[in-house]
């Protein structure tokens, strides 16, 4: 009995085992998928590289991988950790197995041909605006295996494919290309304004150096409104050179107020500029009307070439020193009564300037202040401390010398008058009529027979640097022409002098290069000091009569003169007064009188 219960309950024991067993072996996990870390492998000969294989389900029962390689004369496989070793060039592929699932690689061997050296020829390159550039760059061997990689420092400047350049900001980065520990670099910057901007030695602020037209890299028409930057890579600018304006023609300028120190002397070669803008955060600057002055504008800076008119502000007591000095443009100018003082050189060569208003307490007139004003015919002088003559170069800055007229009564009318045919009249107070200027388009000029009926002198420069006249006749009515009323007109050919003229300054026709023939009228007697000096081209001339007196120099270096016309005998020839040395360095002419001719004599 006792045996039979023994046996029984091992029986039962047994079944439990294998119910436990059959249990077991239905809750087996299978692999799902394998990946590799890398489906392409490129390897040089002799060169390892490991595969990293990832078998799912994390709880599979069975994870272990099996490697294997399709030509092992190719590359070898670790079966143990997937590291791939290569033999000879070719490609083979390498294969992961985990349960039923697999995963390939494709090994690629070949023989790679590192990089010797990079250079990249620019050292510097400017962009503007959006530009685009491709930098010229060399990488040796040429047939190397190695890839290039570029960059950029900072970022946000421009941007770098494979060695094209595409400005982004405005500002200067250094690109790089690299391979194999080789290196190569290169200066970008990128100008939207088309200036250099340099840092200081400080390292805390730029300054505007020049500009980019001046070095050839920009043309200079892209500088016409020009706003300068008030930072440059994230650092204030806070100078401006002299310089920086070289080669380019500026219209108008705007100056940020970041700029603490301004080169402006040479603005005054700006002669299209119109308007200089400050902004009014600026401490040291400030605009009024276009025109530049320290902050507090008590002392103007620049006044632009293209200004004609400008008015004083009340913060100011005295006309700057040089302030207008040759602004060929300006016309007028507005005093206000607060003015004290007129600085020296102040209105040098303004040779536009026609009528001018000295306030009732200017007391002073600096040296030389309106030397070159050829064409200030009016002036009204309100203040009792000065005595202003007409003709006077030696006192208050020469304001006289060429005045023909002084006014003391503000609103006494000026005696100006601009015509609609060009020409410009002035009436002194005695009457006396003067032809002073001519604004038109005329190339073969006949002058007026008269003025409002009367006769007239034509005035001391009136055709001054006129490049427009070819031709001249001087009617009837013109009584006398004066000091250099034609000089260096260098597209005159031709003039006629009628017989009324009774007086003729000094150097009339001086430099006038294309001059050929002149034609003196009857009523002439004298042939005024250097009248026809430097006239290279100077042919013939016409001389009807009565001339008494050729002065010296009349023809001085008239080395083409070929032929005198004289309406007289050969004795009247040798009696004319001649100054000595008044046809010096003159072709070889001939004088042809009434009676025979006579041969230049030597001198």
């Amino acid at each position: 009995m006792k045996k039979k219960f023994t046996i029984a309950l091992l029986l039962c024991v047994c079944a439990i085992f294998c119910a436990f067993g059959i249990a077991a072996c239905d809750s087996k996990v299978e692999v799902t998928s394998i990946t590799l870390d890398k489906t392409e492998l490129a390897l040089d000969i002799n060169e390892e590289a490991k595969l990293t294989a990832t078998v799912l389900p994390d709880d599979a029962t069975d994870k272990n991988v099996v490697w294997t390689v399709d030509d092992s004369r190719i590359a070898e496989v670790n079966y143990y950790d997937g590291t791939v070793r290569a033999f000879s060039e070719g490609v083979t592929v390498v294969t992961a197995t985990a349960g039923s699932v697999s995963a390939k690689c494709t090994v690629t061997v070949a023989r790679k041909i590192p990089v010797d050296w990079i250079s990249i020829l620019e050292d510097e390159v400017v962009l503007f605006g959006n530009g685009e550039k491709t930098l010229d760059f060399r990488v040796y061997p040429e047939d190397t295996t190695s890839s290039l990689t570029w960059s950029v420092e900072p970022e946000g400047v421009v941007k770098v494919e494979n060695g094209k350049l595409t400005a982004l900001a405005q500002g200067s980065a250094v690109v790089k290309v690299s391979a194999d520990r080789e290196t190569a670099e290169c200066k970008v910057i990128v100008s939207e304004d088309g200036f250099e901007y340099l840092i200081q030695d400080d390292g805390l602020n730029y300054y505007v150096a020049s500009n980019y037209a001046y070095e050839g890299l920009i043309d200079s028409e892209f500088f016409t409104d020009v706003e300068i930057a008030s930072e440059f890579n994230g650092k204030p600018v806070n100078e401006i050179s002299p310089f920086a304006f070289s080669s380019i023609s500026l219209k108008s300028l705007k100056i940020p107020a970041s700029v603490t120190k301004f080169g402006n002397r040479y603005l005054r070669y700006q002669y299209e500029l119109e308007s200089i803008e400050v902004d009014e955060k600026n401490q040291n600057y400030a605009s009024v009307d276009g025109v530049l002055y320290n902050k507090s504008v008590t002392e103007c800076l620049c006044v632009p070439q293209g200004k004609s008119t400008v008015t004083i502000p009340e913060t100011m007591t005295k006309i700057t020193d040089e302030m207008f000095s040759e602004r060929a443009n300006l016309t007028s100018v507005k005093m206000h009564d607060g003015i004290v003082a007129i600085g020296e050189w102040a209105f040098f060569n303004c040779i536009n300037l026609n009528s001018i208003v000295i306030t009732e307490n200017i007391t002073e007139i600096g040296s030389a202040a309106f030397s070159g004003c050829i064409n200030l015919w009016e002036i009204y002088n309100l203040s009792s401390h000065l005595r202003i003559g007409i003709g006077d170069d030696e006192n208050n800055g020469g304001i006289g010398r060429y005045a023909l007229d002084i006014k003391y009564m503000k609103d006494f009318p000026s005696s100006i008058d601009k015509r609609s045919d060009g020409f410009t009249f002035f009436t002194a107070r005695d009457n006396k009529a003067y032809l002073v200027g001519y604004t038109g388009e005329q190339t073969e000029l006949v002058l007026p027979a008269n003025y409002n009926g009367n006769t007239y002198e034509i005035n001391k420069n009136a055709f001054y640097c006129n490049s427009k006249l070819t031709e001249v006749i001087i009617y009837e009515g013109v009584t006398a022409i004066g000091d250099k009323a034609f000089l260096n007109c260098e597209n005159l050919e031709s003039v006629t002098i009628s017989a009324s003229l009774e007086k003729i300054g000094e150097d009339v026709f001086s430099a006038c290069d294309k001059l050929t023939n002149v034609i003196i009228g009857e009523g002439v007697t004298e042939i005024g000091v250097r009248m026809f000096n430097n006239c290279k081209n100077l042919k013939t001339v016409t001389i009807l009569g009565n001339v008494t007196r050729i002065q010296s120099g009349a023809f001085w270096d008239c080395e083409s003169l070929t032929d005198i016309y004289f309406e007289g005998t050969i004795e009247q020839w040798n009696a004319i007064n001649k100054w000595e040395n008044w046809d010096l360095r003159t072709g070889g002419y001939t004088v042809h009188c009434t009676d025979g001719d006579v041969e230049k004599s030597n001198n």
